[in-house]
Formats: structure tokens, sequence, C-alpha cells
């Protein structure tokens, strides 16, 4: 194998004269030198608008086909995306490219709370309330995220309604704060406890 000097190895170099290149130079002066050795802005003008960010992801989580190169004085073994099979997708789906969010998403607004959960039976026509359990977990517009089991260490996460007929919300808000403690103090550690309720937070999306 041979390599040039601690960067990378000669087939590493190859491909990218190629424009091949690990995600890491997928960067604007190397796409718009693949644009313009091809001719392809005249092809598809709008491809000029694509940001870097999109090509790259087009070609991590879309087309997907690579090779791989050594590279650096470690010899990593570095994936390498072709330009060209990335630009070949945005033109067959210029629109669908166009309007693509690979923004991550912000995190939701939500609030610990402590409610009181209704145990129904009986059938739909004629249901028969059974009693009530009690769960901390959070809220996040008009749904209540929490874990349905007795354990932490691998969390289902249910949610119910605010709305739901008996249900109710026991602590919330600033008063949570201090059965938060109360929580914390039943868990092994405080961490523990903390790690718990968090939790809850982190998967709420999950329950979507």
């Amino acid at each position: 194998m041979g390599y040039i000097g601690y960067s990378r190895s000669v087939n590493a170099a190859e491909a990218m004269e190629e424009f091949r290149f690990p995600l890491s130079q997928f960067n604007r002066n190397n796409i718009d030198e693949f644009l313009d050795e091809f001719e392809l802005v005249e092809e598809t003008p709008e491809i000029k608008k694509i940001s870097v960010k999109k090509w790259a992801y087009i070609a991590k989580n879309i087309v997907k086909t690579f090779e791989w190169h050594h590279t650096s004085k470690y010899y990593n073994c570095t994936d390498f995306y072709s330009l060209s099979d990335v630009y070949d997708y945005i033109r067959d789906h210029i629109e669908e490219v166009k309007a693509l969010n690979i923004e991550p998403q912000k995190a939701q607004d939500f609030e610990y709370a402590f409610c009181k959960i209704p145990t129904w039976g009986g059938s739909l026509r004629s249901p028969k309330l059974l009693g009530f359990y009690k769960r901390e977990g959070v809220i996040i517009g008009q749904w209540f995220y929490f874990n349905d089991t007795d354990g932490y260490d691998r969390p289902c996460i249910s949610k119910k309604k605010l709305t739901a007929n008996a249900f109710e919300v026991l602590i919330s808000n600033s008063e949570f704060n201090s059965y938060k403690k109360e929580f914390i103090k039943t868990q092994k550690t405080k961490s523990d406890g903390k790690r718990a309720l968090d939790k809850i937070a982190k998967l709420k999306i999950k329950t979507k």
C-alpha cells in the first residue's frame, strides 16, 4: 500500500482526484470544482442552492454508496463518498431535496409532574373504575409521559391525556421541586433519581 506523506494512501488521493471524498472534505470548494468540471450547473441550475450540509447528509443517509481508504499517520479506515452519486440523487429529486429539513429539532418544553392515573375495567360501553396508581413523569402539551414499569433500567414510556376521565395532576411546576427531592431520596443515590426523571424527558419523543 503506497502512502503520500502522513496524510493519506495513494488510493485515497486517486479517489479524491475523481471527486470521491470523506465527509470531512465535503465542502463548497470541492463541490463547486466538481460541478464546474462537468458543467453540471447548466444541467441543473438549482444545484447551486443546495447547501453543503445537504450534500453530506444525502451521501451518508440516502445514497450510502461508499468505499474506504487509509488516511492519517494512524492508517485509519475512512469512508469515501462519490459527489457524482450524490449529484445524481439531487438532480432526480431536486424539489424533495430543496424541502428537506436536516436541522435538528428543538427540544420541546416540558415540566415535571406527579399524577394520579385511573385503572379501568369493564367494557367500552360500561367502564368501571378499579382504582388509581401514581407516577412521576413529564407534561408536554396536553399529555403526561411516564414510566409504566416498576424499575427504571428498561423504561416503558406510556402517556395519558391531561383531560382523560378521572386523571389528576397532583403536583406540577414549582411544587414539584420539593416532591422531586423526596423522590430522589427514595433512589439508591441522588444521581439515580435525577437520571430516572430525565430519562423520561429524553424518551418522550419516541412515544409519538
